[in-house]
This record gives structure tokens, sequence and C-alpha cells, in this order.
């Protein structure tokens, strides 16, 4: 099994999604509980837009347990295509173990900010937002939510500066 997970590996890094998935599905049909396999063929998955199995295959890495650097990424693909498929209070509890595992991560507080945004959650959200930005302040994607999520809570001063550092 872990020649066909290298050789999945190998096609995802040349961009060829379609051989990757392909080989990865050969390693877990061998190997059901390789988390490795099943997180590569998630990404692979991602890449190619195909949410709903990209999904499937973080959460069964994560059930089979990863090295915390493979954590990190099962967990930041899972809520990132949890967000896409707009499965907001998924994604917002995915997003919160993300942060609580990985606390300078400024993916879980990005991805769970949006999410509660979405949600209608607005004071979590802003919190969310601003530690989003705090670990990160060049991600303008988080300052111009933060800055909607001012918005929405009557805060319009401080939303411009937000939208500036946008």
């Amino acid at each position: 099994p872990i020649i066909y997970q290298r050789l999945g590996v190998l096609y995802g890094e040349r961009r060829e999604y379609e051989k990757s998935v392909l080989t990865l599905s050969k390693a877990i049909t061998l190997d059901p509980s390789n988390a490795r396999s099943y997180l590569n063929r998630g990404v692979s998955y991602a890449l190619t837009e195909q949410h709903q199995p990209a999904v499937n295959d973080f959460r069964a890495a994560l059930s089979h347990g990863l090295p915390a650097a493979d954590e990190q990424r099962a967990r930041q693909g899972l809520s990132l295509e949890l967000l896409k498929l707009r499965a907001y209070d998924s994604c917002a509890t995915e997003s919160a173990l993300l942060a609580r595992a990985f606390p300078s991560a400024p993916e879980g507080y990005f991805y769970g900010g949006t999410a509660l945004l979405n949600l209608g959650r607005v004071p979590e959200a802003a919190a969310e937002l601003r530690k989003a930005v705090e670990i990160d302040p060049s991600n303008g994607n988080a300052w111009f939510n933060l800055s909607i999520a001012l918005v929405k809570s009557g805060n319009t001063a401080e939303s411009e500066q937000a939208a500036r550092a946008a």
C-alpha cells in the first residue's frame, strides 16, 4: 500500500489529480486504516472542487489518527471544504476544534469566524476574526470579513479601519 500512497502523492504534486485519486483509492483498498492516504486523496478532491468527497476523506483521515502536522492539514482542509459547502454549523464546530488544537494557526479563526458571520452570530464572528488578523495581519479576507462583522454590530469607525487593512 505504501507504494500506491507515494505514487498518489507524486501524481498530486504533478497536478494529475484524477490519477492521484485513483492511486490513493487503491492504497485505501489495500489498507483502509491508512490515514495519510485519506488525507492526500482529500487534498486531491479539494483541489478539483469535489467538496463532499474531500470532507469525507478528511474526516476519515482524522478518525484513523495522524501526526500533528498532518492533523493540522486535515482539520484545515475539512474546515475549508465545509465552508465551501456552506455547511456553516459544521464548519464553525470543526474550526473551533482546529483553533483549540492549533491556536497559532489563523485558519481556524478565519474559517470559524466566516462561518459564524454567515450564521448571523456576529459578536462571536468578530471575536474569531480578530484572532485571525492578530495572528496573520496580512490576511485581507479576514480583515474584510471583520469589517462586515463590525458594520453589522454598529461599529462603523472600527469597520472602516478593518476595511482599509483589507
